[in-house]
């Protein structure tokens, strides 16, 4: 259903966005075998990522949306462009979403079973990806 989610969460804020956005998504069906496992994940724990793409996009408006499941690993990236007169050393790297995440990962997860890793990737894209293994 996370999945599920996730996409309906895309069509919505894409419309929002109407023309000014390039949103390339590429998240498989939530009935895809690429996705479909068996395999579950506390519930919440993709959605963040993705609305600070769409909250936080600017300067040309791209946002990029991935999803796959591979070794028993879940991995969501997400980018997205910003504005070029945003501070390139933001006073508060890390809003409040972004910390309750981490916070929520490590109180479900032992410190080897995901990985988040946010921050610019150069001057005007912010990337986030999330790994979590998978029971």
């Amino acid at each position: 259903s996370e999945i599920s989610v996730l996409h309906s969460y895309i069509h919505l804020s894409s419309k929002r966005m109407a023309e000014r956005a390039g949103i390339t998504v590429d998240i498989p069906s939530a009935e895809s075998p690429a996705v479909n496992t068996g395999q579950l994940i506390y519930p919440h724990l993709l959605l963040p990522l993705v609305e600070n793409a769409f909250k936080h996009a600017g300067g040309d408006y791209s946002i990029s949306i991935s999803l796959t499941v591979s070794g028993g690993w879940l991995q969501l990236t997400t980018s997205n462009s910003v504005s070029s007169s945003r501070p390139s050393t933001p006073s508060s790297p890390h809003g409040i979403g972004l910390s309750n995440l981490s916070q929520r990962l490590a109180l479900i997860y032992p410190p080897s079973h995901f990985t988040l890793h946010t921050g610019l990737s150069d001057g005007n894209t912010y990337q986030s990806e999330l790994r979590i293994r998978l029971a």
